[in-house]
């Protein structure tokens, strides 16, 4: 007999399930009654919490970018690092991608999926302008502060993400790759040219609100 757990707790059931064959199988190798034998529950209970297979990699998707996000604001909102968490904090992040490797398993999935699909495409893009403003509202705010010198923050924002992405990408074809050296020290090479020069400014606020959004 099924047990009975509350929405939520479903819910992550069928996307830990999903997760597991997208990484082992690959998403379009999987099926939702193999995601419904796996999560141990009936095919119809699926497609009562999901609409389809792609809602359901939507969802596991929106779980990844949303922890990922949160714990970028949380750094900054906890000013753990200052102004050198532009490369610092990859370190604290790349440790729990470690500890859950499929992560960069699937994004490496969606970026080939993409180029197929134009749905899948439209999504990561969102995801994409997503990541861009809350890195742009976090450097921005370093800027008006005075601790950064004046930067074009949202193109600074999509150079990180391209290079942290095609980083993570490349490390799927040679696991030996160092993706926290190699970002550690271009985004050093950034920070020390931000910093150099910069003058504190009173008064000027951190728009941290607009990272949280």
């Amino acid at each position: 007999m099924t047990e009975h757990l509350p929405r939520d707790m479903r819910r992550q059931q069928i996307l830990n399930a999903a997760l597991q064959l997208f990484v082992e199988r690959g998403y379009e190798d999987s099926s939702v009654d193999e995601i419904a034998r796996v999560a141990g529950l009936s095919k119809g209970s699926i497609y009562w919490y999901f609409k389809s297979k792609l809602d359901i990699l939507f969802s596991l998707t929106d779980r990844f970018v949303e922890e990922s996000q949160a714990e970028v604001v949380r750094l900054a909102a906890d000013d753990k690092y200052g102004t050198e968490a532009l490369y610092k904090a990859h370190r604290e992040m790349d440790v729990q991608k470690q500890m859950d490797p499929a992560k960069d398993k699937l994004l490496s999935q969606l970026m080939g999926l993409a180029a197929r699909y134009p749905e899948i495409r439209e999504r990561m893009c969102e995801y994409y302008r997503q990541w861009d403003s809350v890195t742009a509202n976090l450097v921005q705010g370093a800027v008006n502060n005075g601790k950064f010198t004046p930067v074009d923050a949202k193109s600074l924002a999509q150079a990180i993400g391209a290079l942290y992405d095609g980083l993570c990408l490349r490390r799927q074809l040679d696991p030996q790759i160092d993706i926290v050296t190699v970002i550690e020290t271009i985004m050093k090479l950034a920070h020390d040219a931000l910093t150099h020069g910069a003058r504190p400014v009173k008064g000027a606020p951190v728009r941290m609100a607009e990272a949280r959004r």
